[in-house]
């Protein structure tokens, strides 16, 4: 019971860093010394120093013989930090307790195998199903090798996904919407979104004020016109086409890949956006593109918000597809559902 109490606070912690670690994974640590808990720390952002380093730094002569609990196997490496392993055992901590093992293959087991040589205790799965939710996008990616696909969709009461109207959901739902985009490192649309619609696809999220997504747009004739709205922010743009034609802008990438069912060979798609280590990937397509990526078994998560509004054109389903788990709660008059999809 001990364990799971800190490994709580240590799961509490790592989220903090939603929306700022990706494409690194969210961390946190808590240092515990005879029951107490004496430093902590959590990865912040993207290139800053990881959660363990940063529970050690501010314990500093204190860690020695204490245990340091996260949720998420310590790093062996050098990347844009120094490795964590290191730091851990240089710090004179002499127990470890984890959620889960790393995936990525420059960790996977190395972590844990350092500590054990250094001495250093090491126990795992503490809350492990906790750890695998919160990083479900960086887990899924190094898994898989693809990106973790979240799909978020306004829906009227009785179902229709276009209104006479151009919103259909609530203010509140949109800056929940927003808060969507600043938690994924893309944000994917069709052709048909984009000129019908014509939106910007930026982050306006008050505490995202600075963060830049990817955009990502499905194009298979590239009939996107050079006055769209998604051209006036700096942020980086990929549009995929089946067109040999290219669109020439600074920050503007174009990349042609296969057509496939329904219009561009989303497979192709996910194997280019691993290669740019893209792990996540919000979708705002329109009903087409949505069913599409459900039928082809390639949508992680689906956000369904539903509106009291009645009437409207299209509709949206998820019938013949396996539903792993289901969150729903209520904001307003509005209707929220959260549903993680098998996916392959």
């Amino acid at each position: 019971m001990e364990h799971e109490i800190f490994m709580k606070v240590a799961l509490s912690l790592a989220e903090k860093g939603a929306g700022w670690c990706e494409p690194n994974p969210m961390v946190g640590a808590v240092i515990v010394k005879n029951g107490k808990i004496i430093s902590y720390g959590y990865h912040r952002k993207f290139g800053q120093p990881h959660g363990e380093a940063v529970a050690i730094k501010r314990a500093g002569e204190k860690a020695k013989g204490a245990t340091l609990y996260v949720n998420l196997e310590p790093c062996c490496h050098f990347g844009k930090t120094p490795p964590c392993c290191e730091a851990i055992w240089k710090s004179g901590i002499k127990k470890v307790v984890a959620s889960i093992q790393d995936p990525n293959p420059l960790v996977s087991g190395k972590g844990f195998s350092f500590l054990k040589e250094k001495g250093v205790e090491v126990i795992k799965g503490i809350l492990e199903e906790d750890a695998e939710q919160i990083n479900r996008h960086f887990l899924w990616f190094h898994r898989k090798k693809r990106p973790w696909l979240t799909g978020k969709m306004a829906m009227t009461a009785d179902g229709s996904t276009v209104w006479r109207e151009r919103w259909i959901s609530s203010e509140q739902a949109r800056k929940f919407a927003h808060w969507l985009r600043a938690t994924h490192m893309g944000i994917m649309v069709g052709i048909n979104t984009v000129l019908e619609d014509d939106p910007i696809l930026n982050i306006r999220h008050p505490a995202f004020a600075e963060k830049k997504i990817t955009k990502i747009i499905l194009d298979t004739e590239l009939k996107i016109r050079k006055n769209a709205k998604v051209f006036s922010t700096k942020d980086p743009i990929i549009i995929f086409t089946a067109s040999n034609r290219k669109i020439k802008a600074e920050g503007v990438e174009t990349v042609k890949i296969s057509r496939g069912k329904g219009g561009i060979n989303i497979e192709e798609v996910l194997k280019a956006l691993a290669e740019r280590k893209i792990i996540s990937v919000l979708v705002e397509g329109g009903a087409t593109l949505m069913s599409n990526l459900i039928k082809q078994r390639k949508l992680n998560e689906l956000y369904l918000i539903h509106s009291p509004k009645l009437g409207g054109t299209k509709k949206l389903t998820v019938s013949g597809r396996k539903i792993i788990s289901s969150k729903t709660w209520i904001k307003g008059n509005e209707t929220y559902t959260d549903l993680e999809l098998e996916a392959v």
